[in-house]
C-alpha cells in the first residue's frame, strides 16, 4: 500500500520528532501490525484547526482515503474492518469484546498510575505554546498542581507495581497478553509505557520483572519500530552548565511549603530548616503508611548526616526534594538528597540510616521485600560527594 493512502496525526512535544502520546502509539502499533505504512504528521495542543476536519479535537486521527477517523479504539476497528485480508489486530472476532476491556482498563486504571509518575516530565517536553494548556487542564483533572501531584514518588511507584499484578499473572503462562503472539490487547498497555518512554527518565520496571522482557519484545517487534523512536533529553540549562545535580536525576521526589517561621533575621530560611526538608524527603521511602518498610519489630536510626548549603531559600515558595538510594548495605542504606527552588539546587545531604531491632537496640538485615523496594529507588546517574 502506498503510504500516501494512509495519514496519522500524532501527538509531538517540543521536539516534533518526539511523538510520546499513549494513544498514538496504539495506533502506531495497530497500523504496523496490519503491515500498512502511513504518513506521520506532527500535531500539537495548540494546532486544534489543523484536525478541525475530524469534527473533534484530539489525536489521533487517521486519514484513510476520504474517511477520517478519530479514537484510537475506533481505528483499530477501522483497520480491522478495511483491511480484513492482513493479520487480524485483535486474533479473530472473538477477542474483539476482550480487547475492548483491555483497552478500557488501561485508559481507565494504568494511564493515571503512569501519570501520576510521569506528568511533570510530560510538561518539559512540551512546546512553550502548549504548556499553558496542558498544566491547566491537568491541574483541574487531577485536583492539585503537577508538582504536588508527582511529589510522593515512592508511594506512586508502588501503586503502579500493584496496578500490573493482573499483567504479570497473565504473562506466567504466555509471551503476550494476547497469547503466543502479539495483538491489540498488547498495544493497548504498550502504548503506556511508551509514553513514559519517550517522555521519562523514571523506570517503571525492574530488569527482573516479567513486564520487562515483555516489553522488550514489543520494543523489538515490527523491525525494533517502537526501539528507534525519538526520545526526550533534558533541556536544563543550568543544570548542563554546573555539576549540581537536577530533580529529575532522582528516584523520589517530594515537596514541601515554605513557611514564614522557617526564616530567621536574615529573610532566608533558617540552615537547621534545611535538615526538616530532607526528612520530607526521607519518610516518603521509610514510613509510607500504605507500604511500611521496616521489618516487623524493627525501626530506622540515622547514624551520619552530611549536608552541603549551596544556595539560600527564600519565602514564599515552595522546595522540591530529591532522594536516591546511592548504597545498600545488610541493615543500613546511604541516602542522597537535594533540595530545590525554581529549578536551583540549593542543598546537598547524604544520610545513612540503618534498621535496628526495637528491643535490642542493635542493628538488623534487611528483608526480601525491603530489599527489592530500596533496590528499585537507585538511579543510573552519578553519585556526588558532600565536601
Amino acid at each position: 500500500m502506498s503510504s500516501a493512502s494512509l495519514t496519522l496525526y500524532e501527538l509531538a512535544g517540543a521536539d516534533p520528532e518526539l511523538r510520546f502520546s499513549p494513544h498514538c502509539w496504539k495506533t502506531r502499533m495497530a497500523l504496523a501490525h496490519k503491515g500498512l505504512e502511513s504518513q506521520r504528521i506532527a500535531w500539537r495542543f495548540s494546532d486544534k484547526a489543523r484536525i478541525a476536519f475530524s469534527r473533534q479535537g484530539a489525536v489521533p486521527v487517521l486519514v484513510d482515503g476520504d474517511q477520517s477517523i478519530s479514537d484510537s479504539w475506533r481505528i483499530a476497528l477501522h483497520l480491522e474492518q478495511r483491511y480484513p485480508e492482513r493479520p487480524s489486530l485483535f486474533g479473530g472476532r472473538d477477542a474483539v469484546a476482550l480487547s475492548a476491556f483491555v483497552n478500557r482498563w488501561a485508559d481507565s486504571m494504568l494511564l493515571p498510575a503512569v501519570a501520576r509518575v510521569i506528568l511533570l516530565d510530560v510538561y518539559e517536553q512540551l512546546a512553550d505554546e502548549d504548556r499553558e494548556y496542558f498544566r491547566s487542564s491537568r491541574e483541574a483533572h487531577f485536583g492539585t498542581s503537577l508538582e504536588q501531584l508527582v511529589a510522593p514518588q515512592a508511594r506512586h511507584l508502588e501503586q503502579l507495581r500493584q496496578v500490573l499484578t493482573p499483567l504479570r499473572q497473565t504473562l506466567k503462562g504466555q509471551p503476550f497478553l494476547a497469547g503466543e503472539a502479539p495483538a491489540y490487547a498488547d498495544y493497548c498497555v504498550f502504548g503506556m509505557f511508551m509514553w513514559a518512554r519517550c517522555t521519562s527518565g523514571e523506570e517503571l520496571l525492574a530488569p527482573n520483572d516479567i513486564l520487562h522482557a515483555w516489553r522488550e519484545r514489543l520494543l523489538d517487534a515490527f523491525g525494533g519500530l517502537a526501539r528507534a523512536a525519538t526520545l526526550a533529553s533534558p533541556s536544563r540549562l543550568e543544570h548542563a552548565m554546573s555539576n549540581d545535580p537536577a530533580l529529575h536525576d532522582f528516584a523520589v521526589r517530594s515537596s514541601d511549603k515554605i513557611r514564614y517561621a522557617d526564616t530567621d533575621r536574615q529573610g532566608h530560611v533558617n540552615n537547621a530548616v534545611f535538615a526538616t526538608f530532607l526528612e520530607t524527603g526521607r519518610v516518603e521511602i521509610i514510613y509510607d503508611p500504605h507500604a511500611p518498610l521496616a521489618e516487623p519489630g524493627s525501626e530506622f536510626v540515622i547514624a551520619r548526616l552530611e549536608l552541603d548549603l549551596r544556595a539560600e531559600l527564600r519565602w514564599p515558595g515552595t522546595v522540591q526534594i530529591g532522594t536516591r538510594v546511592a548504597t545498600l548495605g545488610k541493615s543500613s542504606m546511604t541516602l542522597e538528597q537535594a533540595l530545590f527552588q525554581d529549578g536551583r539546587c540549593a542543598a546537598l545531604a547524604t544520610t545513612v540510616i540503618v534498621q535496628i531491632d526495637a528491643q535490642s537496640r542493635r542493628s538488623k538485615p534487611f528483608g526480601e521485600e525491603a530489599r527489592r523496594r530500596l533496590g528499585a529507588l537507585t538511579t543510573a546517574a552519578d553519585s556526588f560527594a558532600v565536601k
